[in-house]
Order: C-alpha cells, then structure tokens, then sequence
C-alpha cells in the first residue's frame, strides 16, 4: 500500500514538474520578439529615383450650353461613359423654330420678287425708247437740246433707281441668310453633344432647368490617361526621356508595373519646388483609374553580382542581423536604393538573415522568435 502510495506521489510530482517546464518555455517563446527574415543575397542592386505617381485624366472640362434656355432632354448621369457626338442634353427649341420660320417665309418671298423683278424696268425701257426718238428727232433739227437732255436724265435717274432696288435687294437677301443660317447653327446647338470620348464626373443641371449661356452643364474627363511622377529637385537631374521605371500604386498592394519615361517638364512646380515626369505604364487601361496614387522607382543605373537586401530591412544605416535566436543590431554601409531592395556594401555577409518586420520593438540582443521566412518583393 505504502509503495503504490509512493508511484503515485512521483507520478503526480514529474506531472507537475513537466507543466511547469511547458509553462516556462512557452512563457519564454511568448516574451520573445516575434520577427519575419530575409536572406542576404547576391543579386543585381538598382540606382533609382524615387517619386509619388497618380493617374489623371488627359483632358478634363466643363461642359457648356452655348445659349439660354430650358433643358427638355437629358441622357446623362453621374458614372456615364459617352462617345464623341453623342447628344447629352437637349434645350427647349421652340422660340428659335418660331424665329427660323419667320426669316424662311420672309426670305422666300425676297428671293420670288428677285425673280419678278422690279416694275421700273418698264419704265427705263419706255424712257431709253423715248430717248432715242428723241435724238433721232434732235438730229433732224425738229427737237431742242434742252428736250434732249431733259430725257437724258430722267433715263439716268430711271437707272439708279433700279439699281438701288437691286443693291437693296441682294442686302435684304444676304441679311435673310444669315439670319437663316445664323438660327440653324442656334438650333443645332439646342442639342449639347459630347465634345470626346469620356466619363461623366458631376453633373451640375437635370430636365427641367432654366440654364444661363455658358452656365457649365457637367464635368467631363477624357477617356485618355495620363501618368504623372513628381520628383524631388535633388533627383531631378538624373533622369531623363527613355529610362525604365517601376510603378505600385496604393489600391493594387504589392503588385508593381513596368514603365518608361516619355516625357519630362523641365519647369518645377512653385509651390512644391518638385518636376513632373510623365510614364508609359504597361498595365491594363481599366487599372488606370483617375485618381489613383502610388510610388514610382526610377531606374538610373545597375550593378550586378551585389550584395541585396529588402529595404524595410534598412534602418537608416543599420539592420538587425538574427544569429541563433537573437537579434544584432548592425551599422552597414548602403549603396544603391530602388522600391524594394538596396544594396549593402558593408556589415553583412551573404547567407545571413536580417530582420524585416517589428524593426521599431527590436533592440540590440533581443531573444527573438522567427514568424517564418520571407523572400524579396522584386527589384
């Protein structure tokens, strides 16, 4: 009795002994910092310049009814894409029909009587026959100057007479058609039509509304992007038409796009002190959403067969190196910088792991505890 008594008594006490043990080292495992590694490798290091990139749109405008009126037609919302030439509001039309209609008649009635033509040619002809009666009879010495040349000017003032009726008609007739001609411009546009391919951002009238001339209807962006990169005035200098560049933009996460450098603007911003880069992206036109901001590297120079690293590793010029368990906080000479890595000329070795995340609650000769390997995020 008293043996068994004493196997239970150690069975209970290694029981107690043991959880104890697990409590101490899980007690320890909990107080460690826990930390993701990335290897030193060798790998092509880039010089590149760093800038903040966005999307806009190409053209962007507001708009505009060209005249006064009441909207009677509406295509259009907020989020919509148009194509060029397509109708996106329609003003009310009838007082400028009324007016059309009124120039039309008056100038078909001008244009009829151009074609009778006017009744005092009858009267110049009546007067040029008389006229020459006249001569006829002055020649033979049976008519006197004075009679001669009393028909003289009446066949002269007969003649400006009806010219000034023709100079008063081809008046009337180019004033009628450029009223005419005037009010079907007004009338075509009545219709306000799509000036480009784009996207309806605000709409500012509806069916209904009593617009002013030049009273801005809705905002328009081009369908056409634009990828803009502004860089630091220290950075500037290096950077020219054709370099190669990568692209990560905030709402797309890690993923990063290739791009070049199209077109530089050699002005700086005043306000900013930074220059303007324009990029050709490949990535897909949908993606391109204005708005949409992100981080740009551009790419300046490369040397391979170098020592790498991720830069969130980089802790000004030092890094945390783990070596069995514990983390070194290291001084280590940087060399080229790009969107992910940089390049270490010295302070690590190759194969040697360095701290990437926690970097702010590490401190020289912590006991650390490894979440699981990391690798590097590209170039």
């Amino acid at each position: 009795m008293k043996e068994r008594f004493r196997w239970g008594l150690w069975v209970v006490l290694f029981a107690v002994v043991a959880v104890l043990g697990a409590g101490i080292f899980a007690g320890g495992q909990l107080l460690r910092e826990p930390v993701m590694l990335a290897p030193v490798e060798r790998g092509t290091a880039v010089d590149a310049v760093p800038g903040v990139v966005s999307v806009k749109a190409r053209h962007a405008m507001d708009v505009r009814s060209e005249f006064e009126g009441r909207i009677v037609e509406s295509r259009i919302e907020r989020g919509a894409r148009v194509e060029a030439g397509d109708v996106l509001m329609r003003l009310d039309t009838t007082e400028i029909e009324a007016e059309l209609d009124r120039v039309r008649v008056e100038l078909e009635t001008e244009e009829r009587l151009g074609e009778i033509g006017s009744p005092l040619r009858y009267d110049l002809m009546e007067a040029e026959e008389e006229l020459a009666h006249q001569r006829e009879l002055f020649e033979q010495g049976q008519s006197s100057r004075r009679s001669l040349a009393a028909l003289e000017r009446r066949v002269a003032r007969l003649s400006d007479e009806l010219e000034i009726e023709r100079v008063q008609e081809r008046r009337r007739l180019t004033v009628l058609r450029g009223d005419r001609a005037r009010l079907e411009r007004e009338l075509e546009k009545m219709s306000v039509l799509a000036p480009m391919n784009g996207d309806v951002v605000e709409v500012f009238a509806s069916r209904g509304d009593l617009v002013g001339a030049r009273a801005p209807l809705l905002r328009l962006l081009s369908a056409e992007r634009e990828i803009e990169a502004t860089v630091s005035e220290e950075n500037f200098a290096g950077v020219n038409v054709g370099h190669s560049a990568t692209v990560r933009f905030l709402g797309y996460g890690a993923r990063t796009f290739d791009a070049s450098v199209s077109r530089i603007i050699p002005a700086a911003d005043p306000e900013t002190q930074r220059y303007t880069v324009h990029l050709d992206v490949e990535m897909p036109a949908e993606m391109m959403v204005p708005g949409i901001t992100g981080e740009v590297s551009i790419i300046l120079d490369e040397r391979p067969d170098t020592l790498v690293i991720p830069r969130r590793a980089l802790l000004g010029r030092q890094v945390f190196v783990v070596r069995d368990g514990y983390a070194e906080l290291r001084d280590v000479e940087p060399g080229f910088v790009s969107l992910n890595r940089v390049e270490i000329l010295s302070g690590v070795e190759k194969g040697e792991e360095v701290a990437v995340e926690n970097l702010d609650r590490l401190r020289d000769g912590d006991r650390v505890r490894v979440l699981n390997p990391n690798s590097f995020d590209g170039p």
